[in-house]
């Protein structure tokens, strides 16, 4: 077992610990740069980091120990098993009629011109929140809702827009979102209490962004209606019942119980009703494979999906760890309580800062929170913040720029889906720049998060009760 108490010494001083992290976010930018970003190819990245950094380990076995000690972090091993049963209900939901039901209901809705741009960002938002993915919801949506807006009539740039503002919405508060997950068990915060801390600030950026996109849409120029029938509208009404397990989620999170316990009740609650509408069998659950090898059905699918991110997070926490380990986030906590984090309100804003700017190089977010997870820990201790308020402050920060610059991952599959789906029926489409830049969500959410570190609004500390009124009441 490793010896946590002795300090790992390094050549060249703790700070030389930083050479793992160091190449790992060179490596990011430079495969986010050419737009080769993936979470896979961030495993080597951080790979080459710990081979390097063990050379300057003036104690090797320590420095190896150090690198098991995290990745056997309890925080780890509990984001470990929640990504896996949250990929398994992702799974559900796609094949169970979920996305069919909110493809329906906004090809349905009756909406045109703005109105429906406010439809699709609202199907956006809500379809985000159950997936836990902005991707998968764009990916999903677009094809669809994209050709359907244009031909009612709406304005191409906010239409785009309403699509990946949506996913952020998503991203940011799903109770299954990676970044929730991570933000949340990083800092030992309850998933209920995350979720109904963090509802005041999502839901009044997203009320911005929903004027925003509304006066955008009115004064953009809407493109003129086109004969119906240029496309095959997929949906299925019959989906929307779906949105029972996705209410079951949310409330069985914010009513205290387990995550585990609540994504378990939702997996058996999504897949009845799946079987119920006619969506999917039980041997598209599970079944024995016509092959040894091959695919057992949803569940193996969704297990399958969290391989890459659960490999990272152990890698990133290995690295991480040898820091700790070495005094270097000791050092940063020393330094930033005598520069930056003197106040409660330097401290929140250091930890937001310090988010935005380390999730700029890279291509995906919630590395970016893996990597301040343990100086938000430390700041919250410092000055008895709630561990949810501590993960609303990671979470929120990285849902903001993340979902503005062109080269992370769910902005090129933002953009490729709109620009696909709109190739395929000759309509028109913004252009990448400066239109990723207008995220009326991402620049609401850094507005609304900078207001609360100013003002105290929505402020929890370690002793509070968290419920939903307590969230828009509070400050502190």
């Amino acid at each position: 077992m490793a010896n946590t108490e002795k300090k790992l010494e390094m050549y060249g001083g703790s700070l030389t610990a930083s050479v793992p992290l160091i190449i790992a976010v060179i490596g990011f930018v430079i495969f986010s740069v050419y737009e080769r970003g993936a979470i896979t190819a961030f495993w080597v990245c951080c790979f080459i980091g710990v081979l390097v950094g063990i050379l300057f380990a003036k104690n090797k076995r320590r420095y190896a120990e150090s690198v098991f000690e995290g990745i056997s972090r309890r925080e780890g091993a509990a984001i470990y098993v929640v990504w896996i049963f949250a990929g398994v209900l992702g799974q559900i939901w796609r094949a169970g009629g979920m996305i069919d039901g909110m493809v329906w209901l906004g090809s349905t809705s009756g909406a045109t011109g703005m109105w429906f741009v406010l439809v699709t960002f609202v199907i956006s938002c809500i379809l985000a929140t159950g997936l836990g993915t902005s991707v998968g919801t764009v990916v999903a949506l677009a094809p669809v809702l994209y050709p359907a807006g244009i031909v009612l009539g709406a304005d191409p740039l906010a239409l785009a827009l309403a699509l990946i503002a949506g996913g952020a919405f998503g991203d940011n508060l799903g109770p299954i979102s990676d970044t929730t997950i991570v933000s949340s068990v990083s800092q030992d915060a309850e998933i209920g209490d995350v979720v109904k801390s963090r509802f005041p600030l999502a839901i009044v950026a997203a009320t911005i962004a929903a004027i925003i996109l509304l006066i955008m849409a009115s004064m953009g120029a809407g493109v003129a209606a086109q004969s119906g029938g240029v496309y095959e509208i997929k949906g299925n009404p019959l989906g929307i019942i779906q949105l029972i397990s996705l209410a079951a989620l949310l409330i069985f999170a914010v009513s205290g119980r387990h995550l585990i316990e609540s994504v378990s009740y939702s997996i058996i609650i999504a897949s009845v009703i799946g079987i119920g509408i006619g969506a999917i069998t039980l041997t598209d659950i599970v079944h024995i494979p016509d092959v040894r090898g091959g695919e057992t059905g949803l569940i193996q699918k969704g297990i399958a999906s969290t391989t890459a991110p659960i490999i990272f997070v152990m890698l990133i926490l290995g690295i991480t760890q040898v820091m700790i380990n070495a005094g270097v986030m000791d050092r940063f906590i020393n330094w930033a309580k005598k520069t930056v984090a003197k106040s409660v309100r330097q401290a929140e804003a250091s930890v937001a800062m310090f988010t935005v700017l380390i999730t700029i190089p890279l291509a995906a977010n919630a590395p970016g929170i893996l990597i301040m997870a343990d100086y938000a820990k430390r700041i919250a201790q410092e000055f008895k913040l709630h561990a949810a308020r501590a993960a609303n402050l990671l979470d929120c920060a990285a849902n903001t720029a993340f979902y503005m610059l062109p080269w992370h991952n769910a902005v090129i599959a933002w953009y490729t889906a709109v620009a696909t789906a709109a190739a395929e029926y000759n309509m028109p489409y913004p252009s990448l720049l400066p239109t990723c830049l207008m995220n009326p969500y991402a620049w609401a959410l850094l507005g609304v998060l900078f207001f609360s570190i100013a003002t105290g609004w929505n402020r929890s500390y370690r002793d509070d009760k968290i419920t939903y009124l307590s969230g828009w009441t509070r400050f502190g």
